[in-house]
Parts: C-alpha cells; structure tokens; sequence
C-alpha cells in the first residue's frame, strides 16, 4: 500500500487516480460528489457528525430576544427539513 498525502481541497480531483481517499465533507459538498457512494461516514459515537455547530452568545445576551428567535428558527423543523434537502445527507442536522 502506498499512501500520499494530499491537500485537502485537492482530492476530489484525484479520485480518479486513487484506490482509497478521505475526504472531509465540505470538500465532499464543494465537488457535488455523491454521498451515498462512501464507504464511511463518520457521524461519531452519537450518530452525529462529531464537526457539529452551536449557536452562542455573549453572557450579557444570552437572555435577549432575538438569540432566543434565532435559536428558535435554527433548532426547527423547517430548518431540519432545509438541511435534509439541500445537503442530502452530506450535513446532518445535530438537533
């Protein structure tokens, strides 16, 4: 087996000339490579992906109204069927 190291944003490109790549998941999105044709995706010990994003705020907000609507807006259903469809399991919502 030989390996090569390669710049993250450069393997997509290489695929082709590769038996095995490991490819973080914004590189995966980027080149509009097919997801479902991995071998392996990392969601992590809790079946979630273990890169996931937190809304925070400073102490003196953390009561203020329009963090609570934001976070309201984030954590829905709406949001979750968003990123359901637009990232088709590419992204997974950890909420």
């Amino acid at each position: 087996m030989k390996i090569v190291e390669l710049e993250s944003a450069l393997l997509p490109r290489a695929l082709g000339e590769v038996d095995l790549a490991a490819l973080n998941g914004n590189y995966v999105f980027e080149a509009k490579l097919d997801i479902t044709k991995a071998l392996l995706i990392d969601r992590g010990q809790d079946g979630y992906n273990v890169w996931s994003e937190y809304l925070v705020t400073r102490p003196e907000t953390k009561g203020d109204a329009r963090v609570a609507k934001l976070a309201k807006v984030l954590n829905s259903e709406e949001t979750r069927k968003f990123i359901e469809e637009r990232y088709k399991g590419q992204v997974v919502a950890a909420f």
